[in-house]
């Protein structure tokens, strides 16, 4: 897990909530809560330094448990060679879990599973 400095927490957990200008409220490089709270320009009251931080928390849980199907993404065979493969194990009569076009998906998946 990447580290997050308050700047980051604090500008992704407004984000999170829905506050989508986090510059307006204080979150430049060394930002703290304080600076949130003198720099708020929304008519909705400041939410608590403890639901910013517990938003983060969610949008890191998401983003965690999305990143495996960008990862799988990069490195599955391009849509062409898997219609090809598709082709070949039919072709061959081997459209199963022996087929080039199944193995090379499965190695993918397993290299990065899907989170619980």
């Amino acid at each position: 897990m990447e580290n997050y400095n308050t700047h980051m927490k604090l500008s992704w957990g407004l984000v999170h909530l829905g506050y989508n200008t986090p510059e307006k409220y204080g979150c430049f490089n060394t930002a703290t809560y304080q600076d949130v709270i003198d720099s708020w320009q929304h008519t909705d009251p400041v939410p608590s330094e403890l639901d910013i931080l517990n938003a983060f928390d969610l949008w890191l849980v998401e983003q965690e448990k999305i990143a495996y199907m960008q990862k799988r993404a990069t490195e599955y065979p391009p849509l062409a060679e898997q219609f090809d493969a598709i082709w070949h194990a039919i072709d061959s009569g081997t459209f199963d879990k022996t087929s080039k076009f199944y193995t090379d998906l499965k190695a993918v998946k397993d290299k990065y599973p899907k989170p619980e």
